[in-house]
């Protein structure tokens, strides 16, 4: 099962701080079925700040079915921000990647496998970002932040994946089939856990919502 989020009650999901969290070069991975929600922007993966450079932060723009990623470069770098060329559609499943090359500086966002366009700024210095990791929030719970969707699937690793491994996700492989590198899975079912740590997760508010199909070949 899946977790699904409520952008009125607001829902989201605390995920407990600790090094995996922290970011170098990284590729996160997930599945999203966005709904068309009351307020514009909807954060679905929140760490630090918000466009601070001791930050990453994902969201919707609803308005315009795009993805948008702030993404800190550490220290008094600043941010690098993308937004991803393709679109969305709403209650639709699709796998969602975003990479980021730490010595080059460059963020790519991929739907399905297919790259939207990449952003390259300075390079960053390996980040440490306190605090929890919200999933279906932003990170300082502004009510008109919160995500209406579903999320499934959540995997970070300690680099960037090849075009071969995206492309595996964007065919439904799990991601602890892609064993380098990777330092969380979250396949946010029932149990609601972390198989790899594992990292500490609290429910607020999420339900249970019917899976997208997966293959676990591990």
């Amino acid at each position: 099962m899946a977790r699904s989020f409520n952008d009125s009650n607001p829902d989201y999901i605390s995920v407990a701080d600790n090094a995996v969290l922290d970011y170098g070069d990284f590729t996160i991975s997930m599945w999203l079925n966005i709904v068309d929600f009351f307020y514009t922007l909807g954060y679905f993966y929140s760490h630090g700040t918000v466009n601070t450079s001791d930050s990453l932060n994902i969201f919707a723009n609803d308005d315009l079915k795009k993805i948008d990623i702030y993404v800190g470069r550490g220290g008094a770098n600043g941010a690098t921000y993308n937004r991803a060329s393709w679109s969305y559609t709403n209650e639709v499943w699709f796998n969602y990647v975003v990479t980021f090359d730490q010595t080059a500086g460059t963020v790519i966002q991929y739907k399905d496998g297919v790259s939207g366009g990449s952003t390259t700024n300075t390079p960053n210095t390996t980040t440490a970002i306190s605090g929890p990791l919200i999933l279906g929030g932003r990170e300082d719970f502004s009510f008109s932040r919160f995500l209406e969707g579903r999320m499934a699937e959540v995997a970070k690793w300690n680099r960037v994946l090849t075009s071969g491994e995206i492309n595996s996700l964007a065919k439904k492989y799990a991601p602890n089939n892609i064993q380098n590198g990777l330092q969380f899975y979250m396949p946010l079912n029932r149990q609601l856990i972390e198989t790899k740590v594992p990292l500490t997760l609290t429910n607020n508010g999420s339900a249970v919502y019917n899976h997208p199909p997966i293959i676990n070949h591990i």
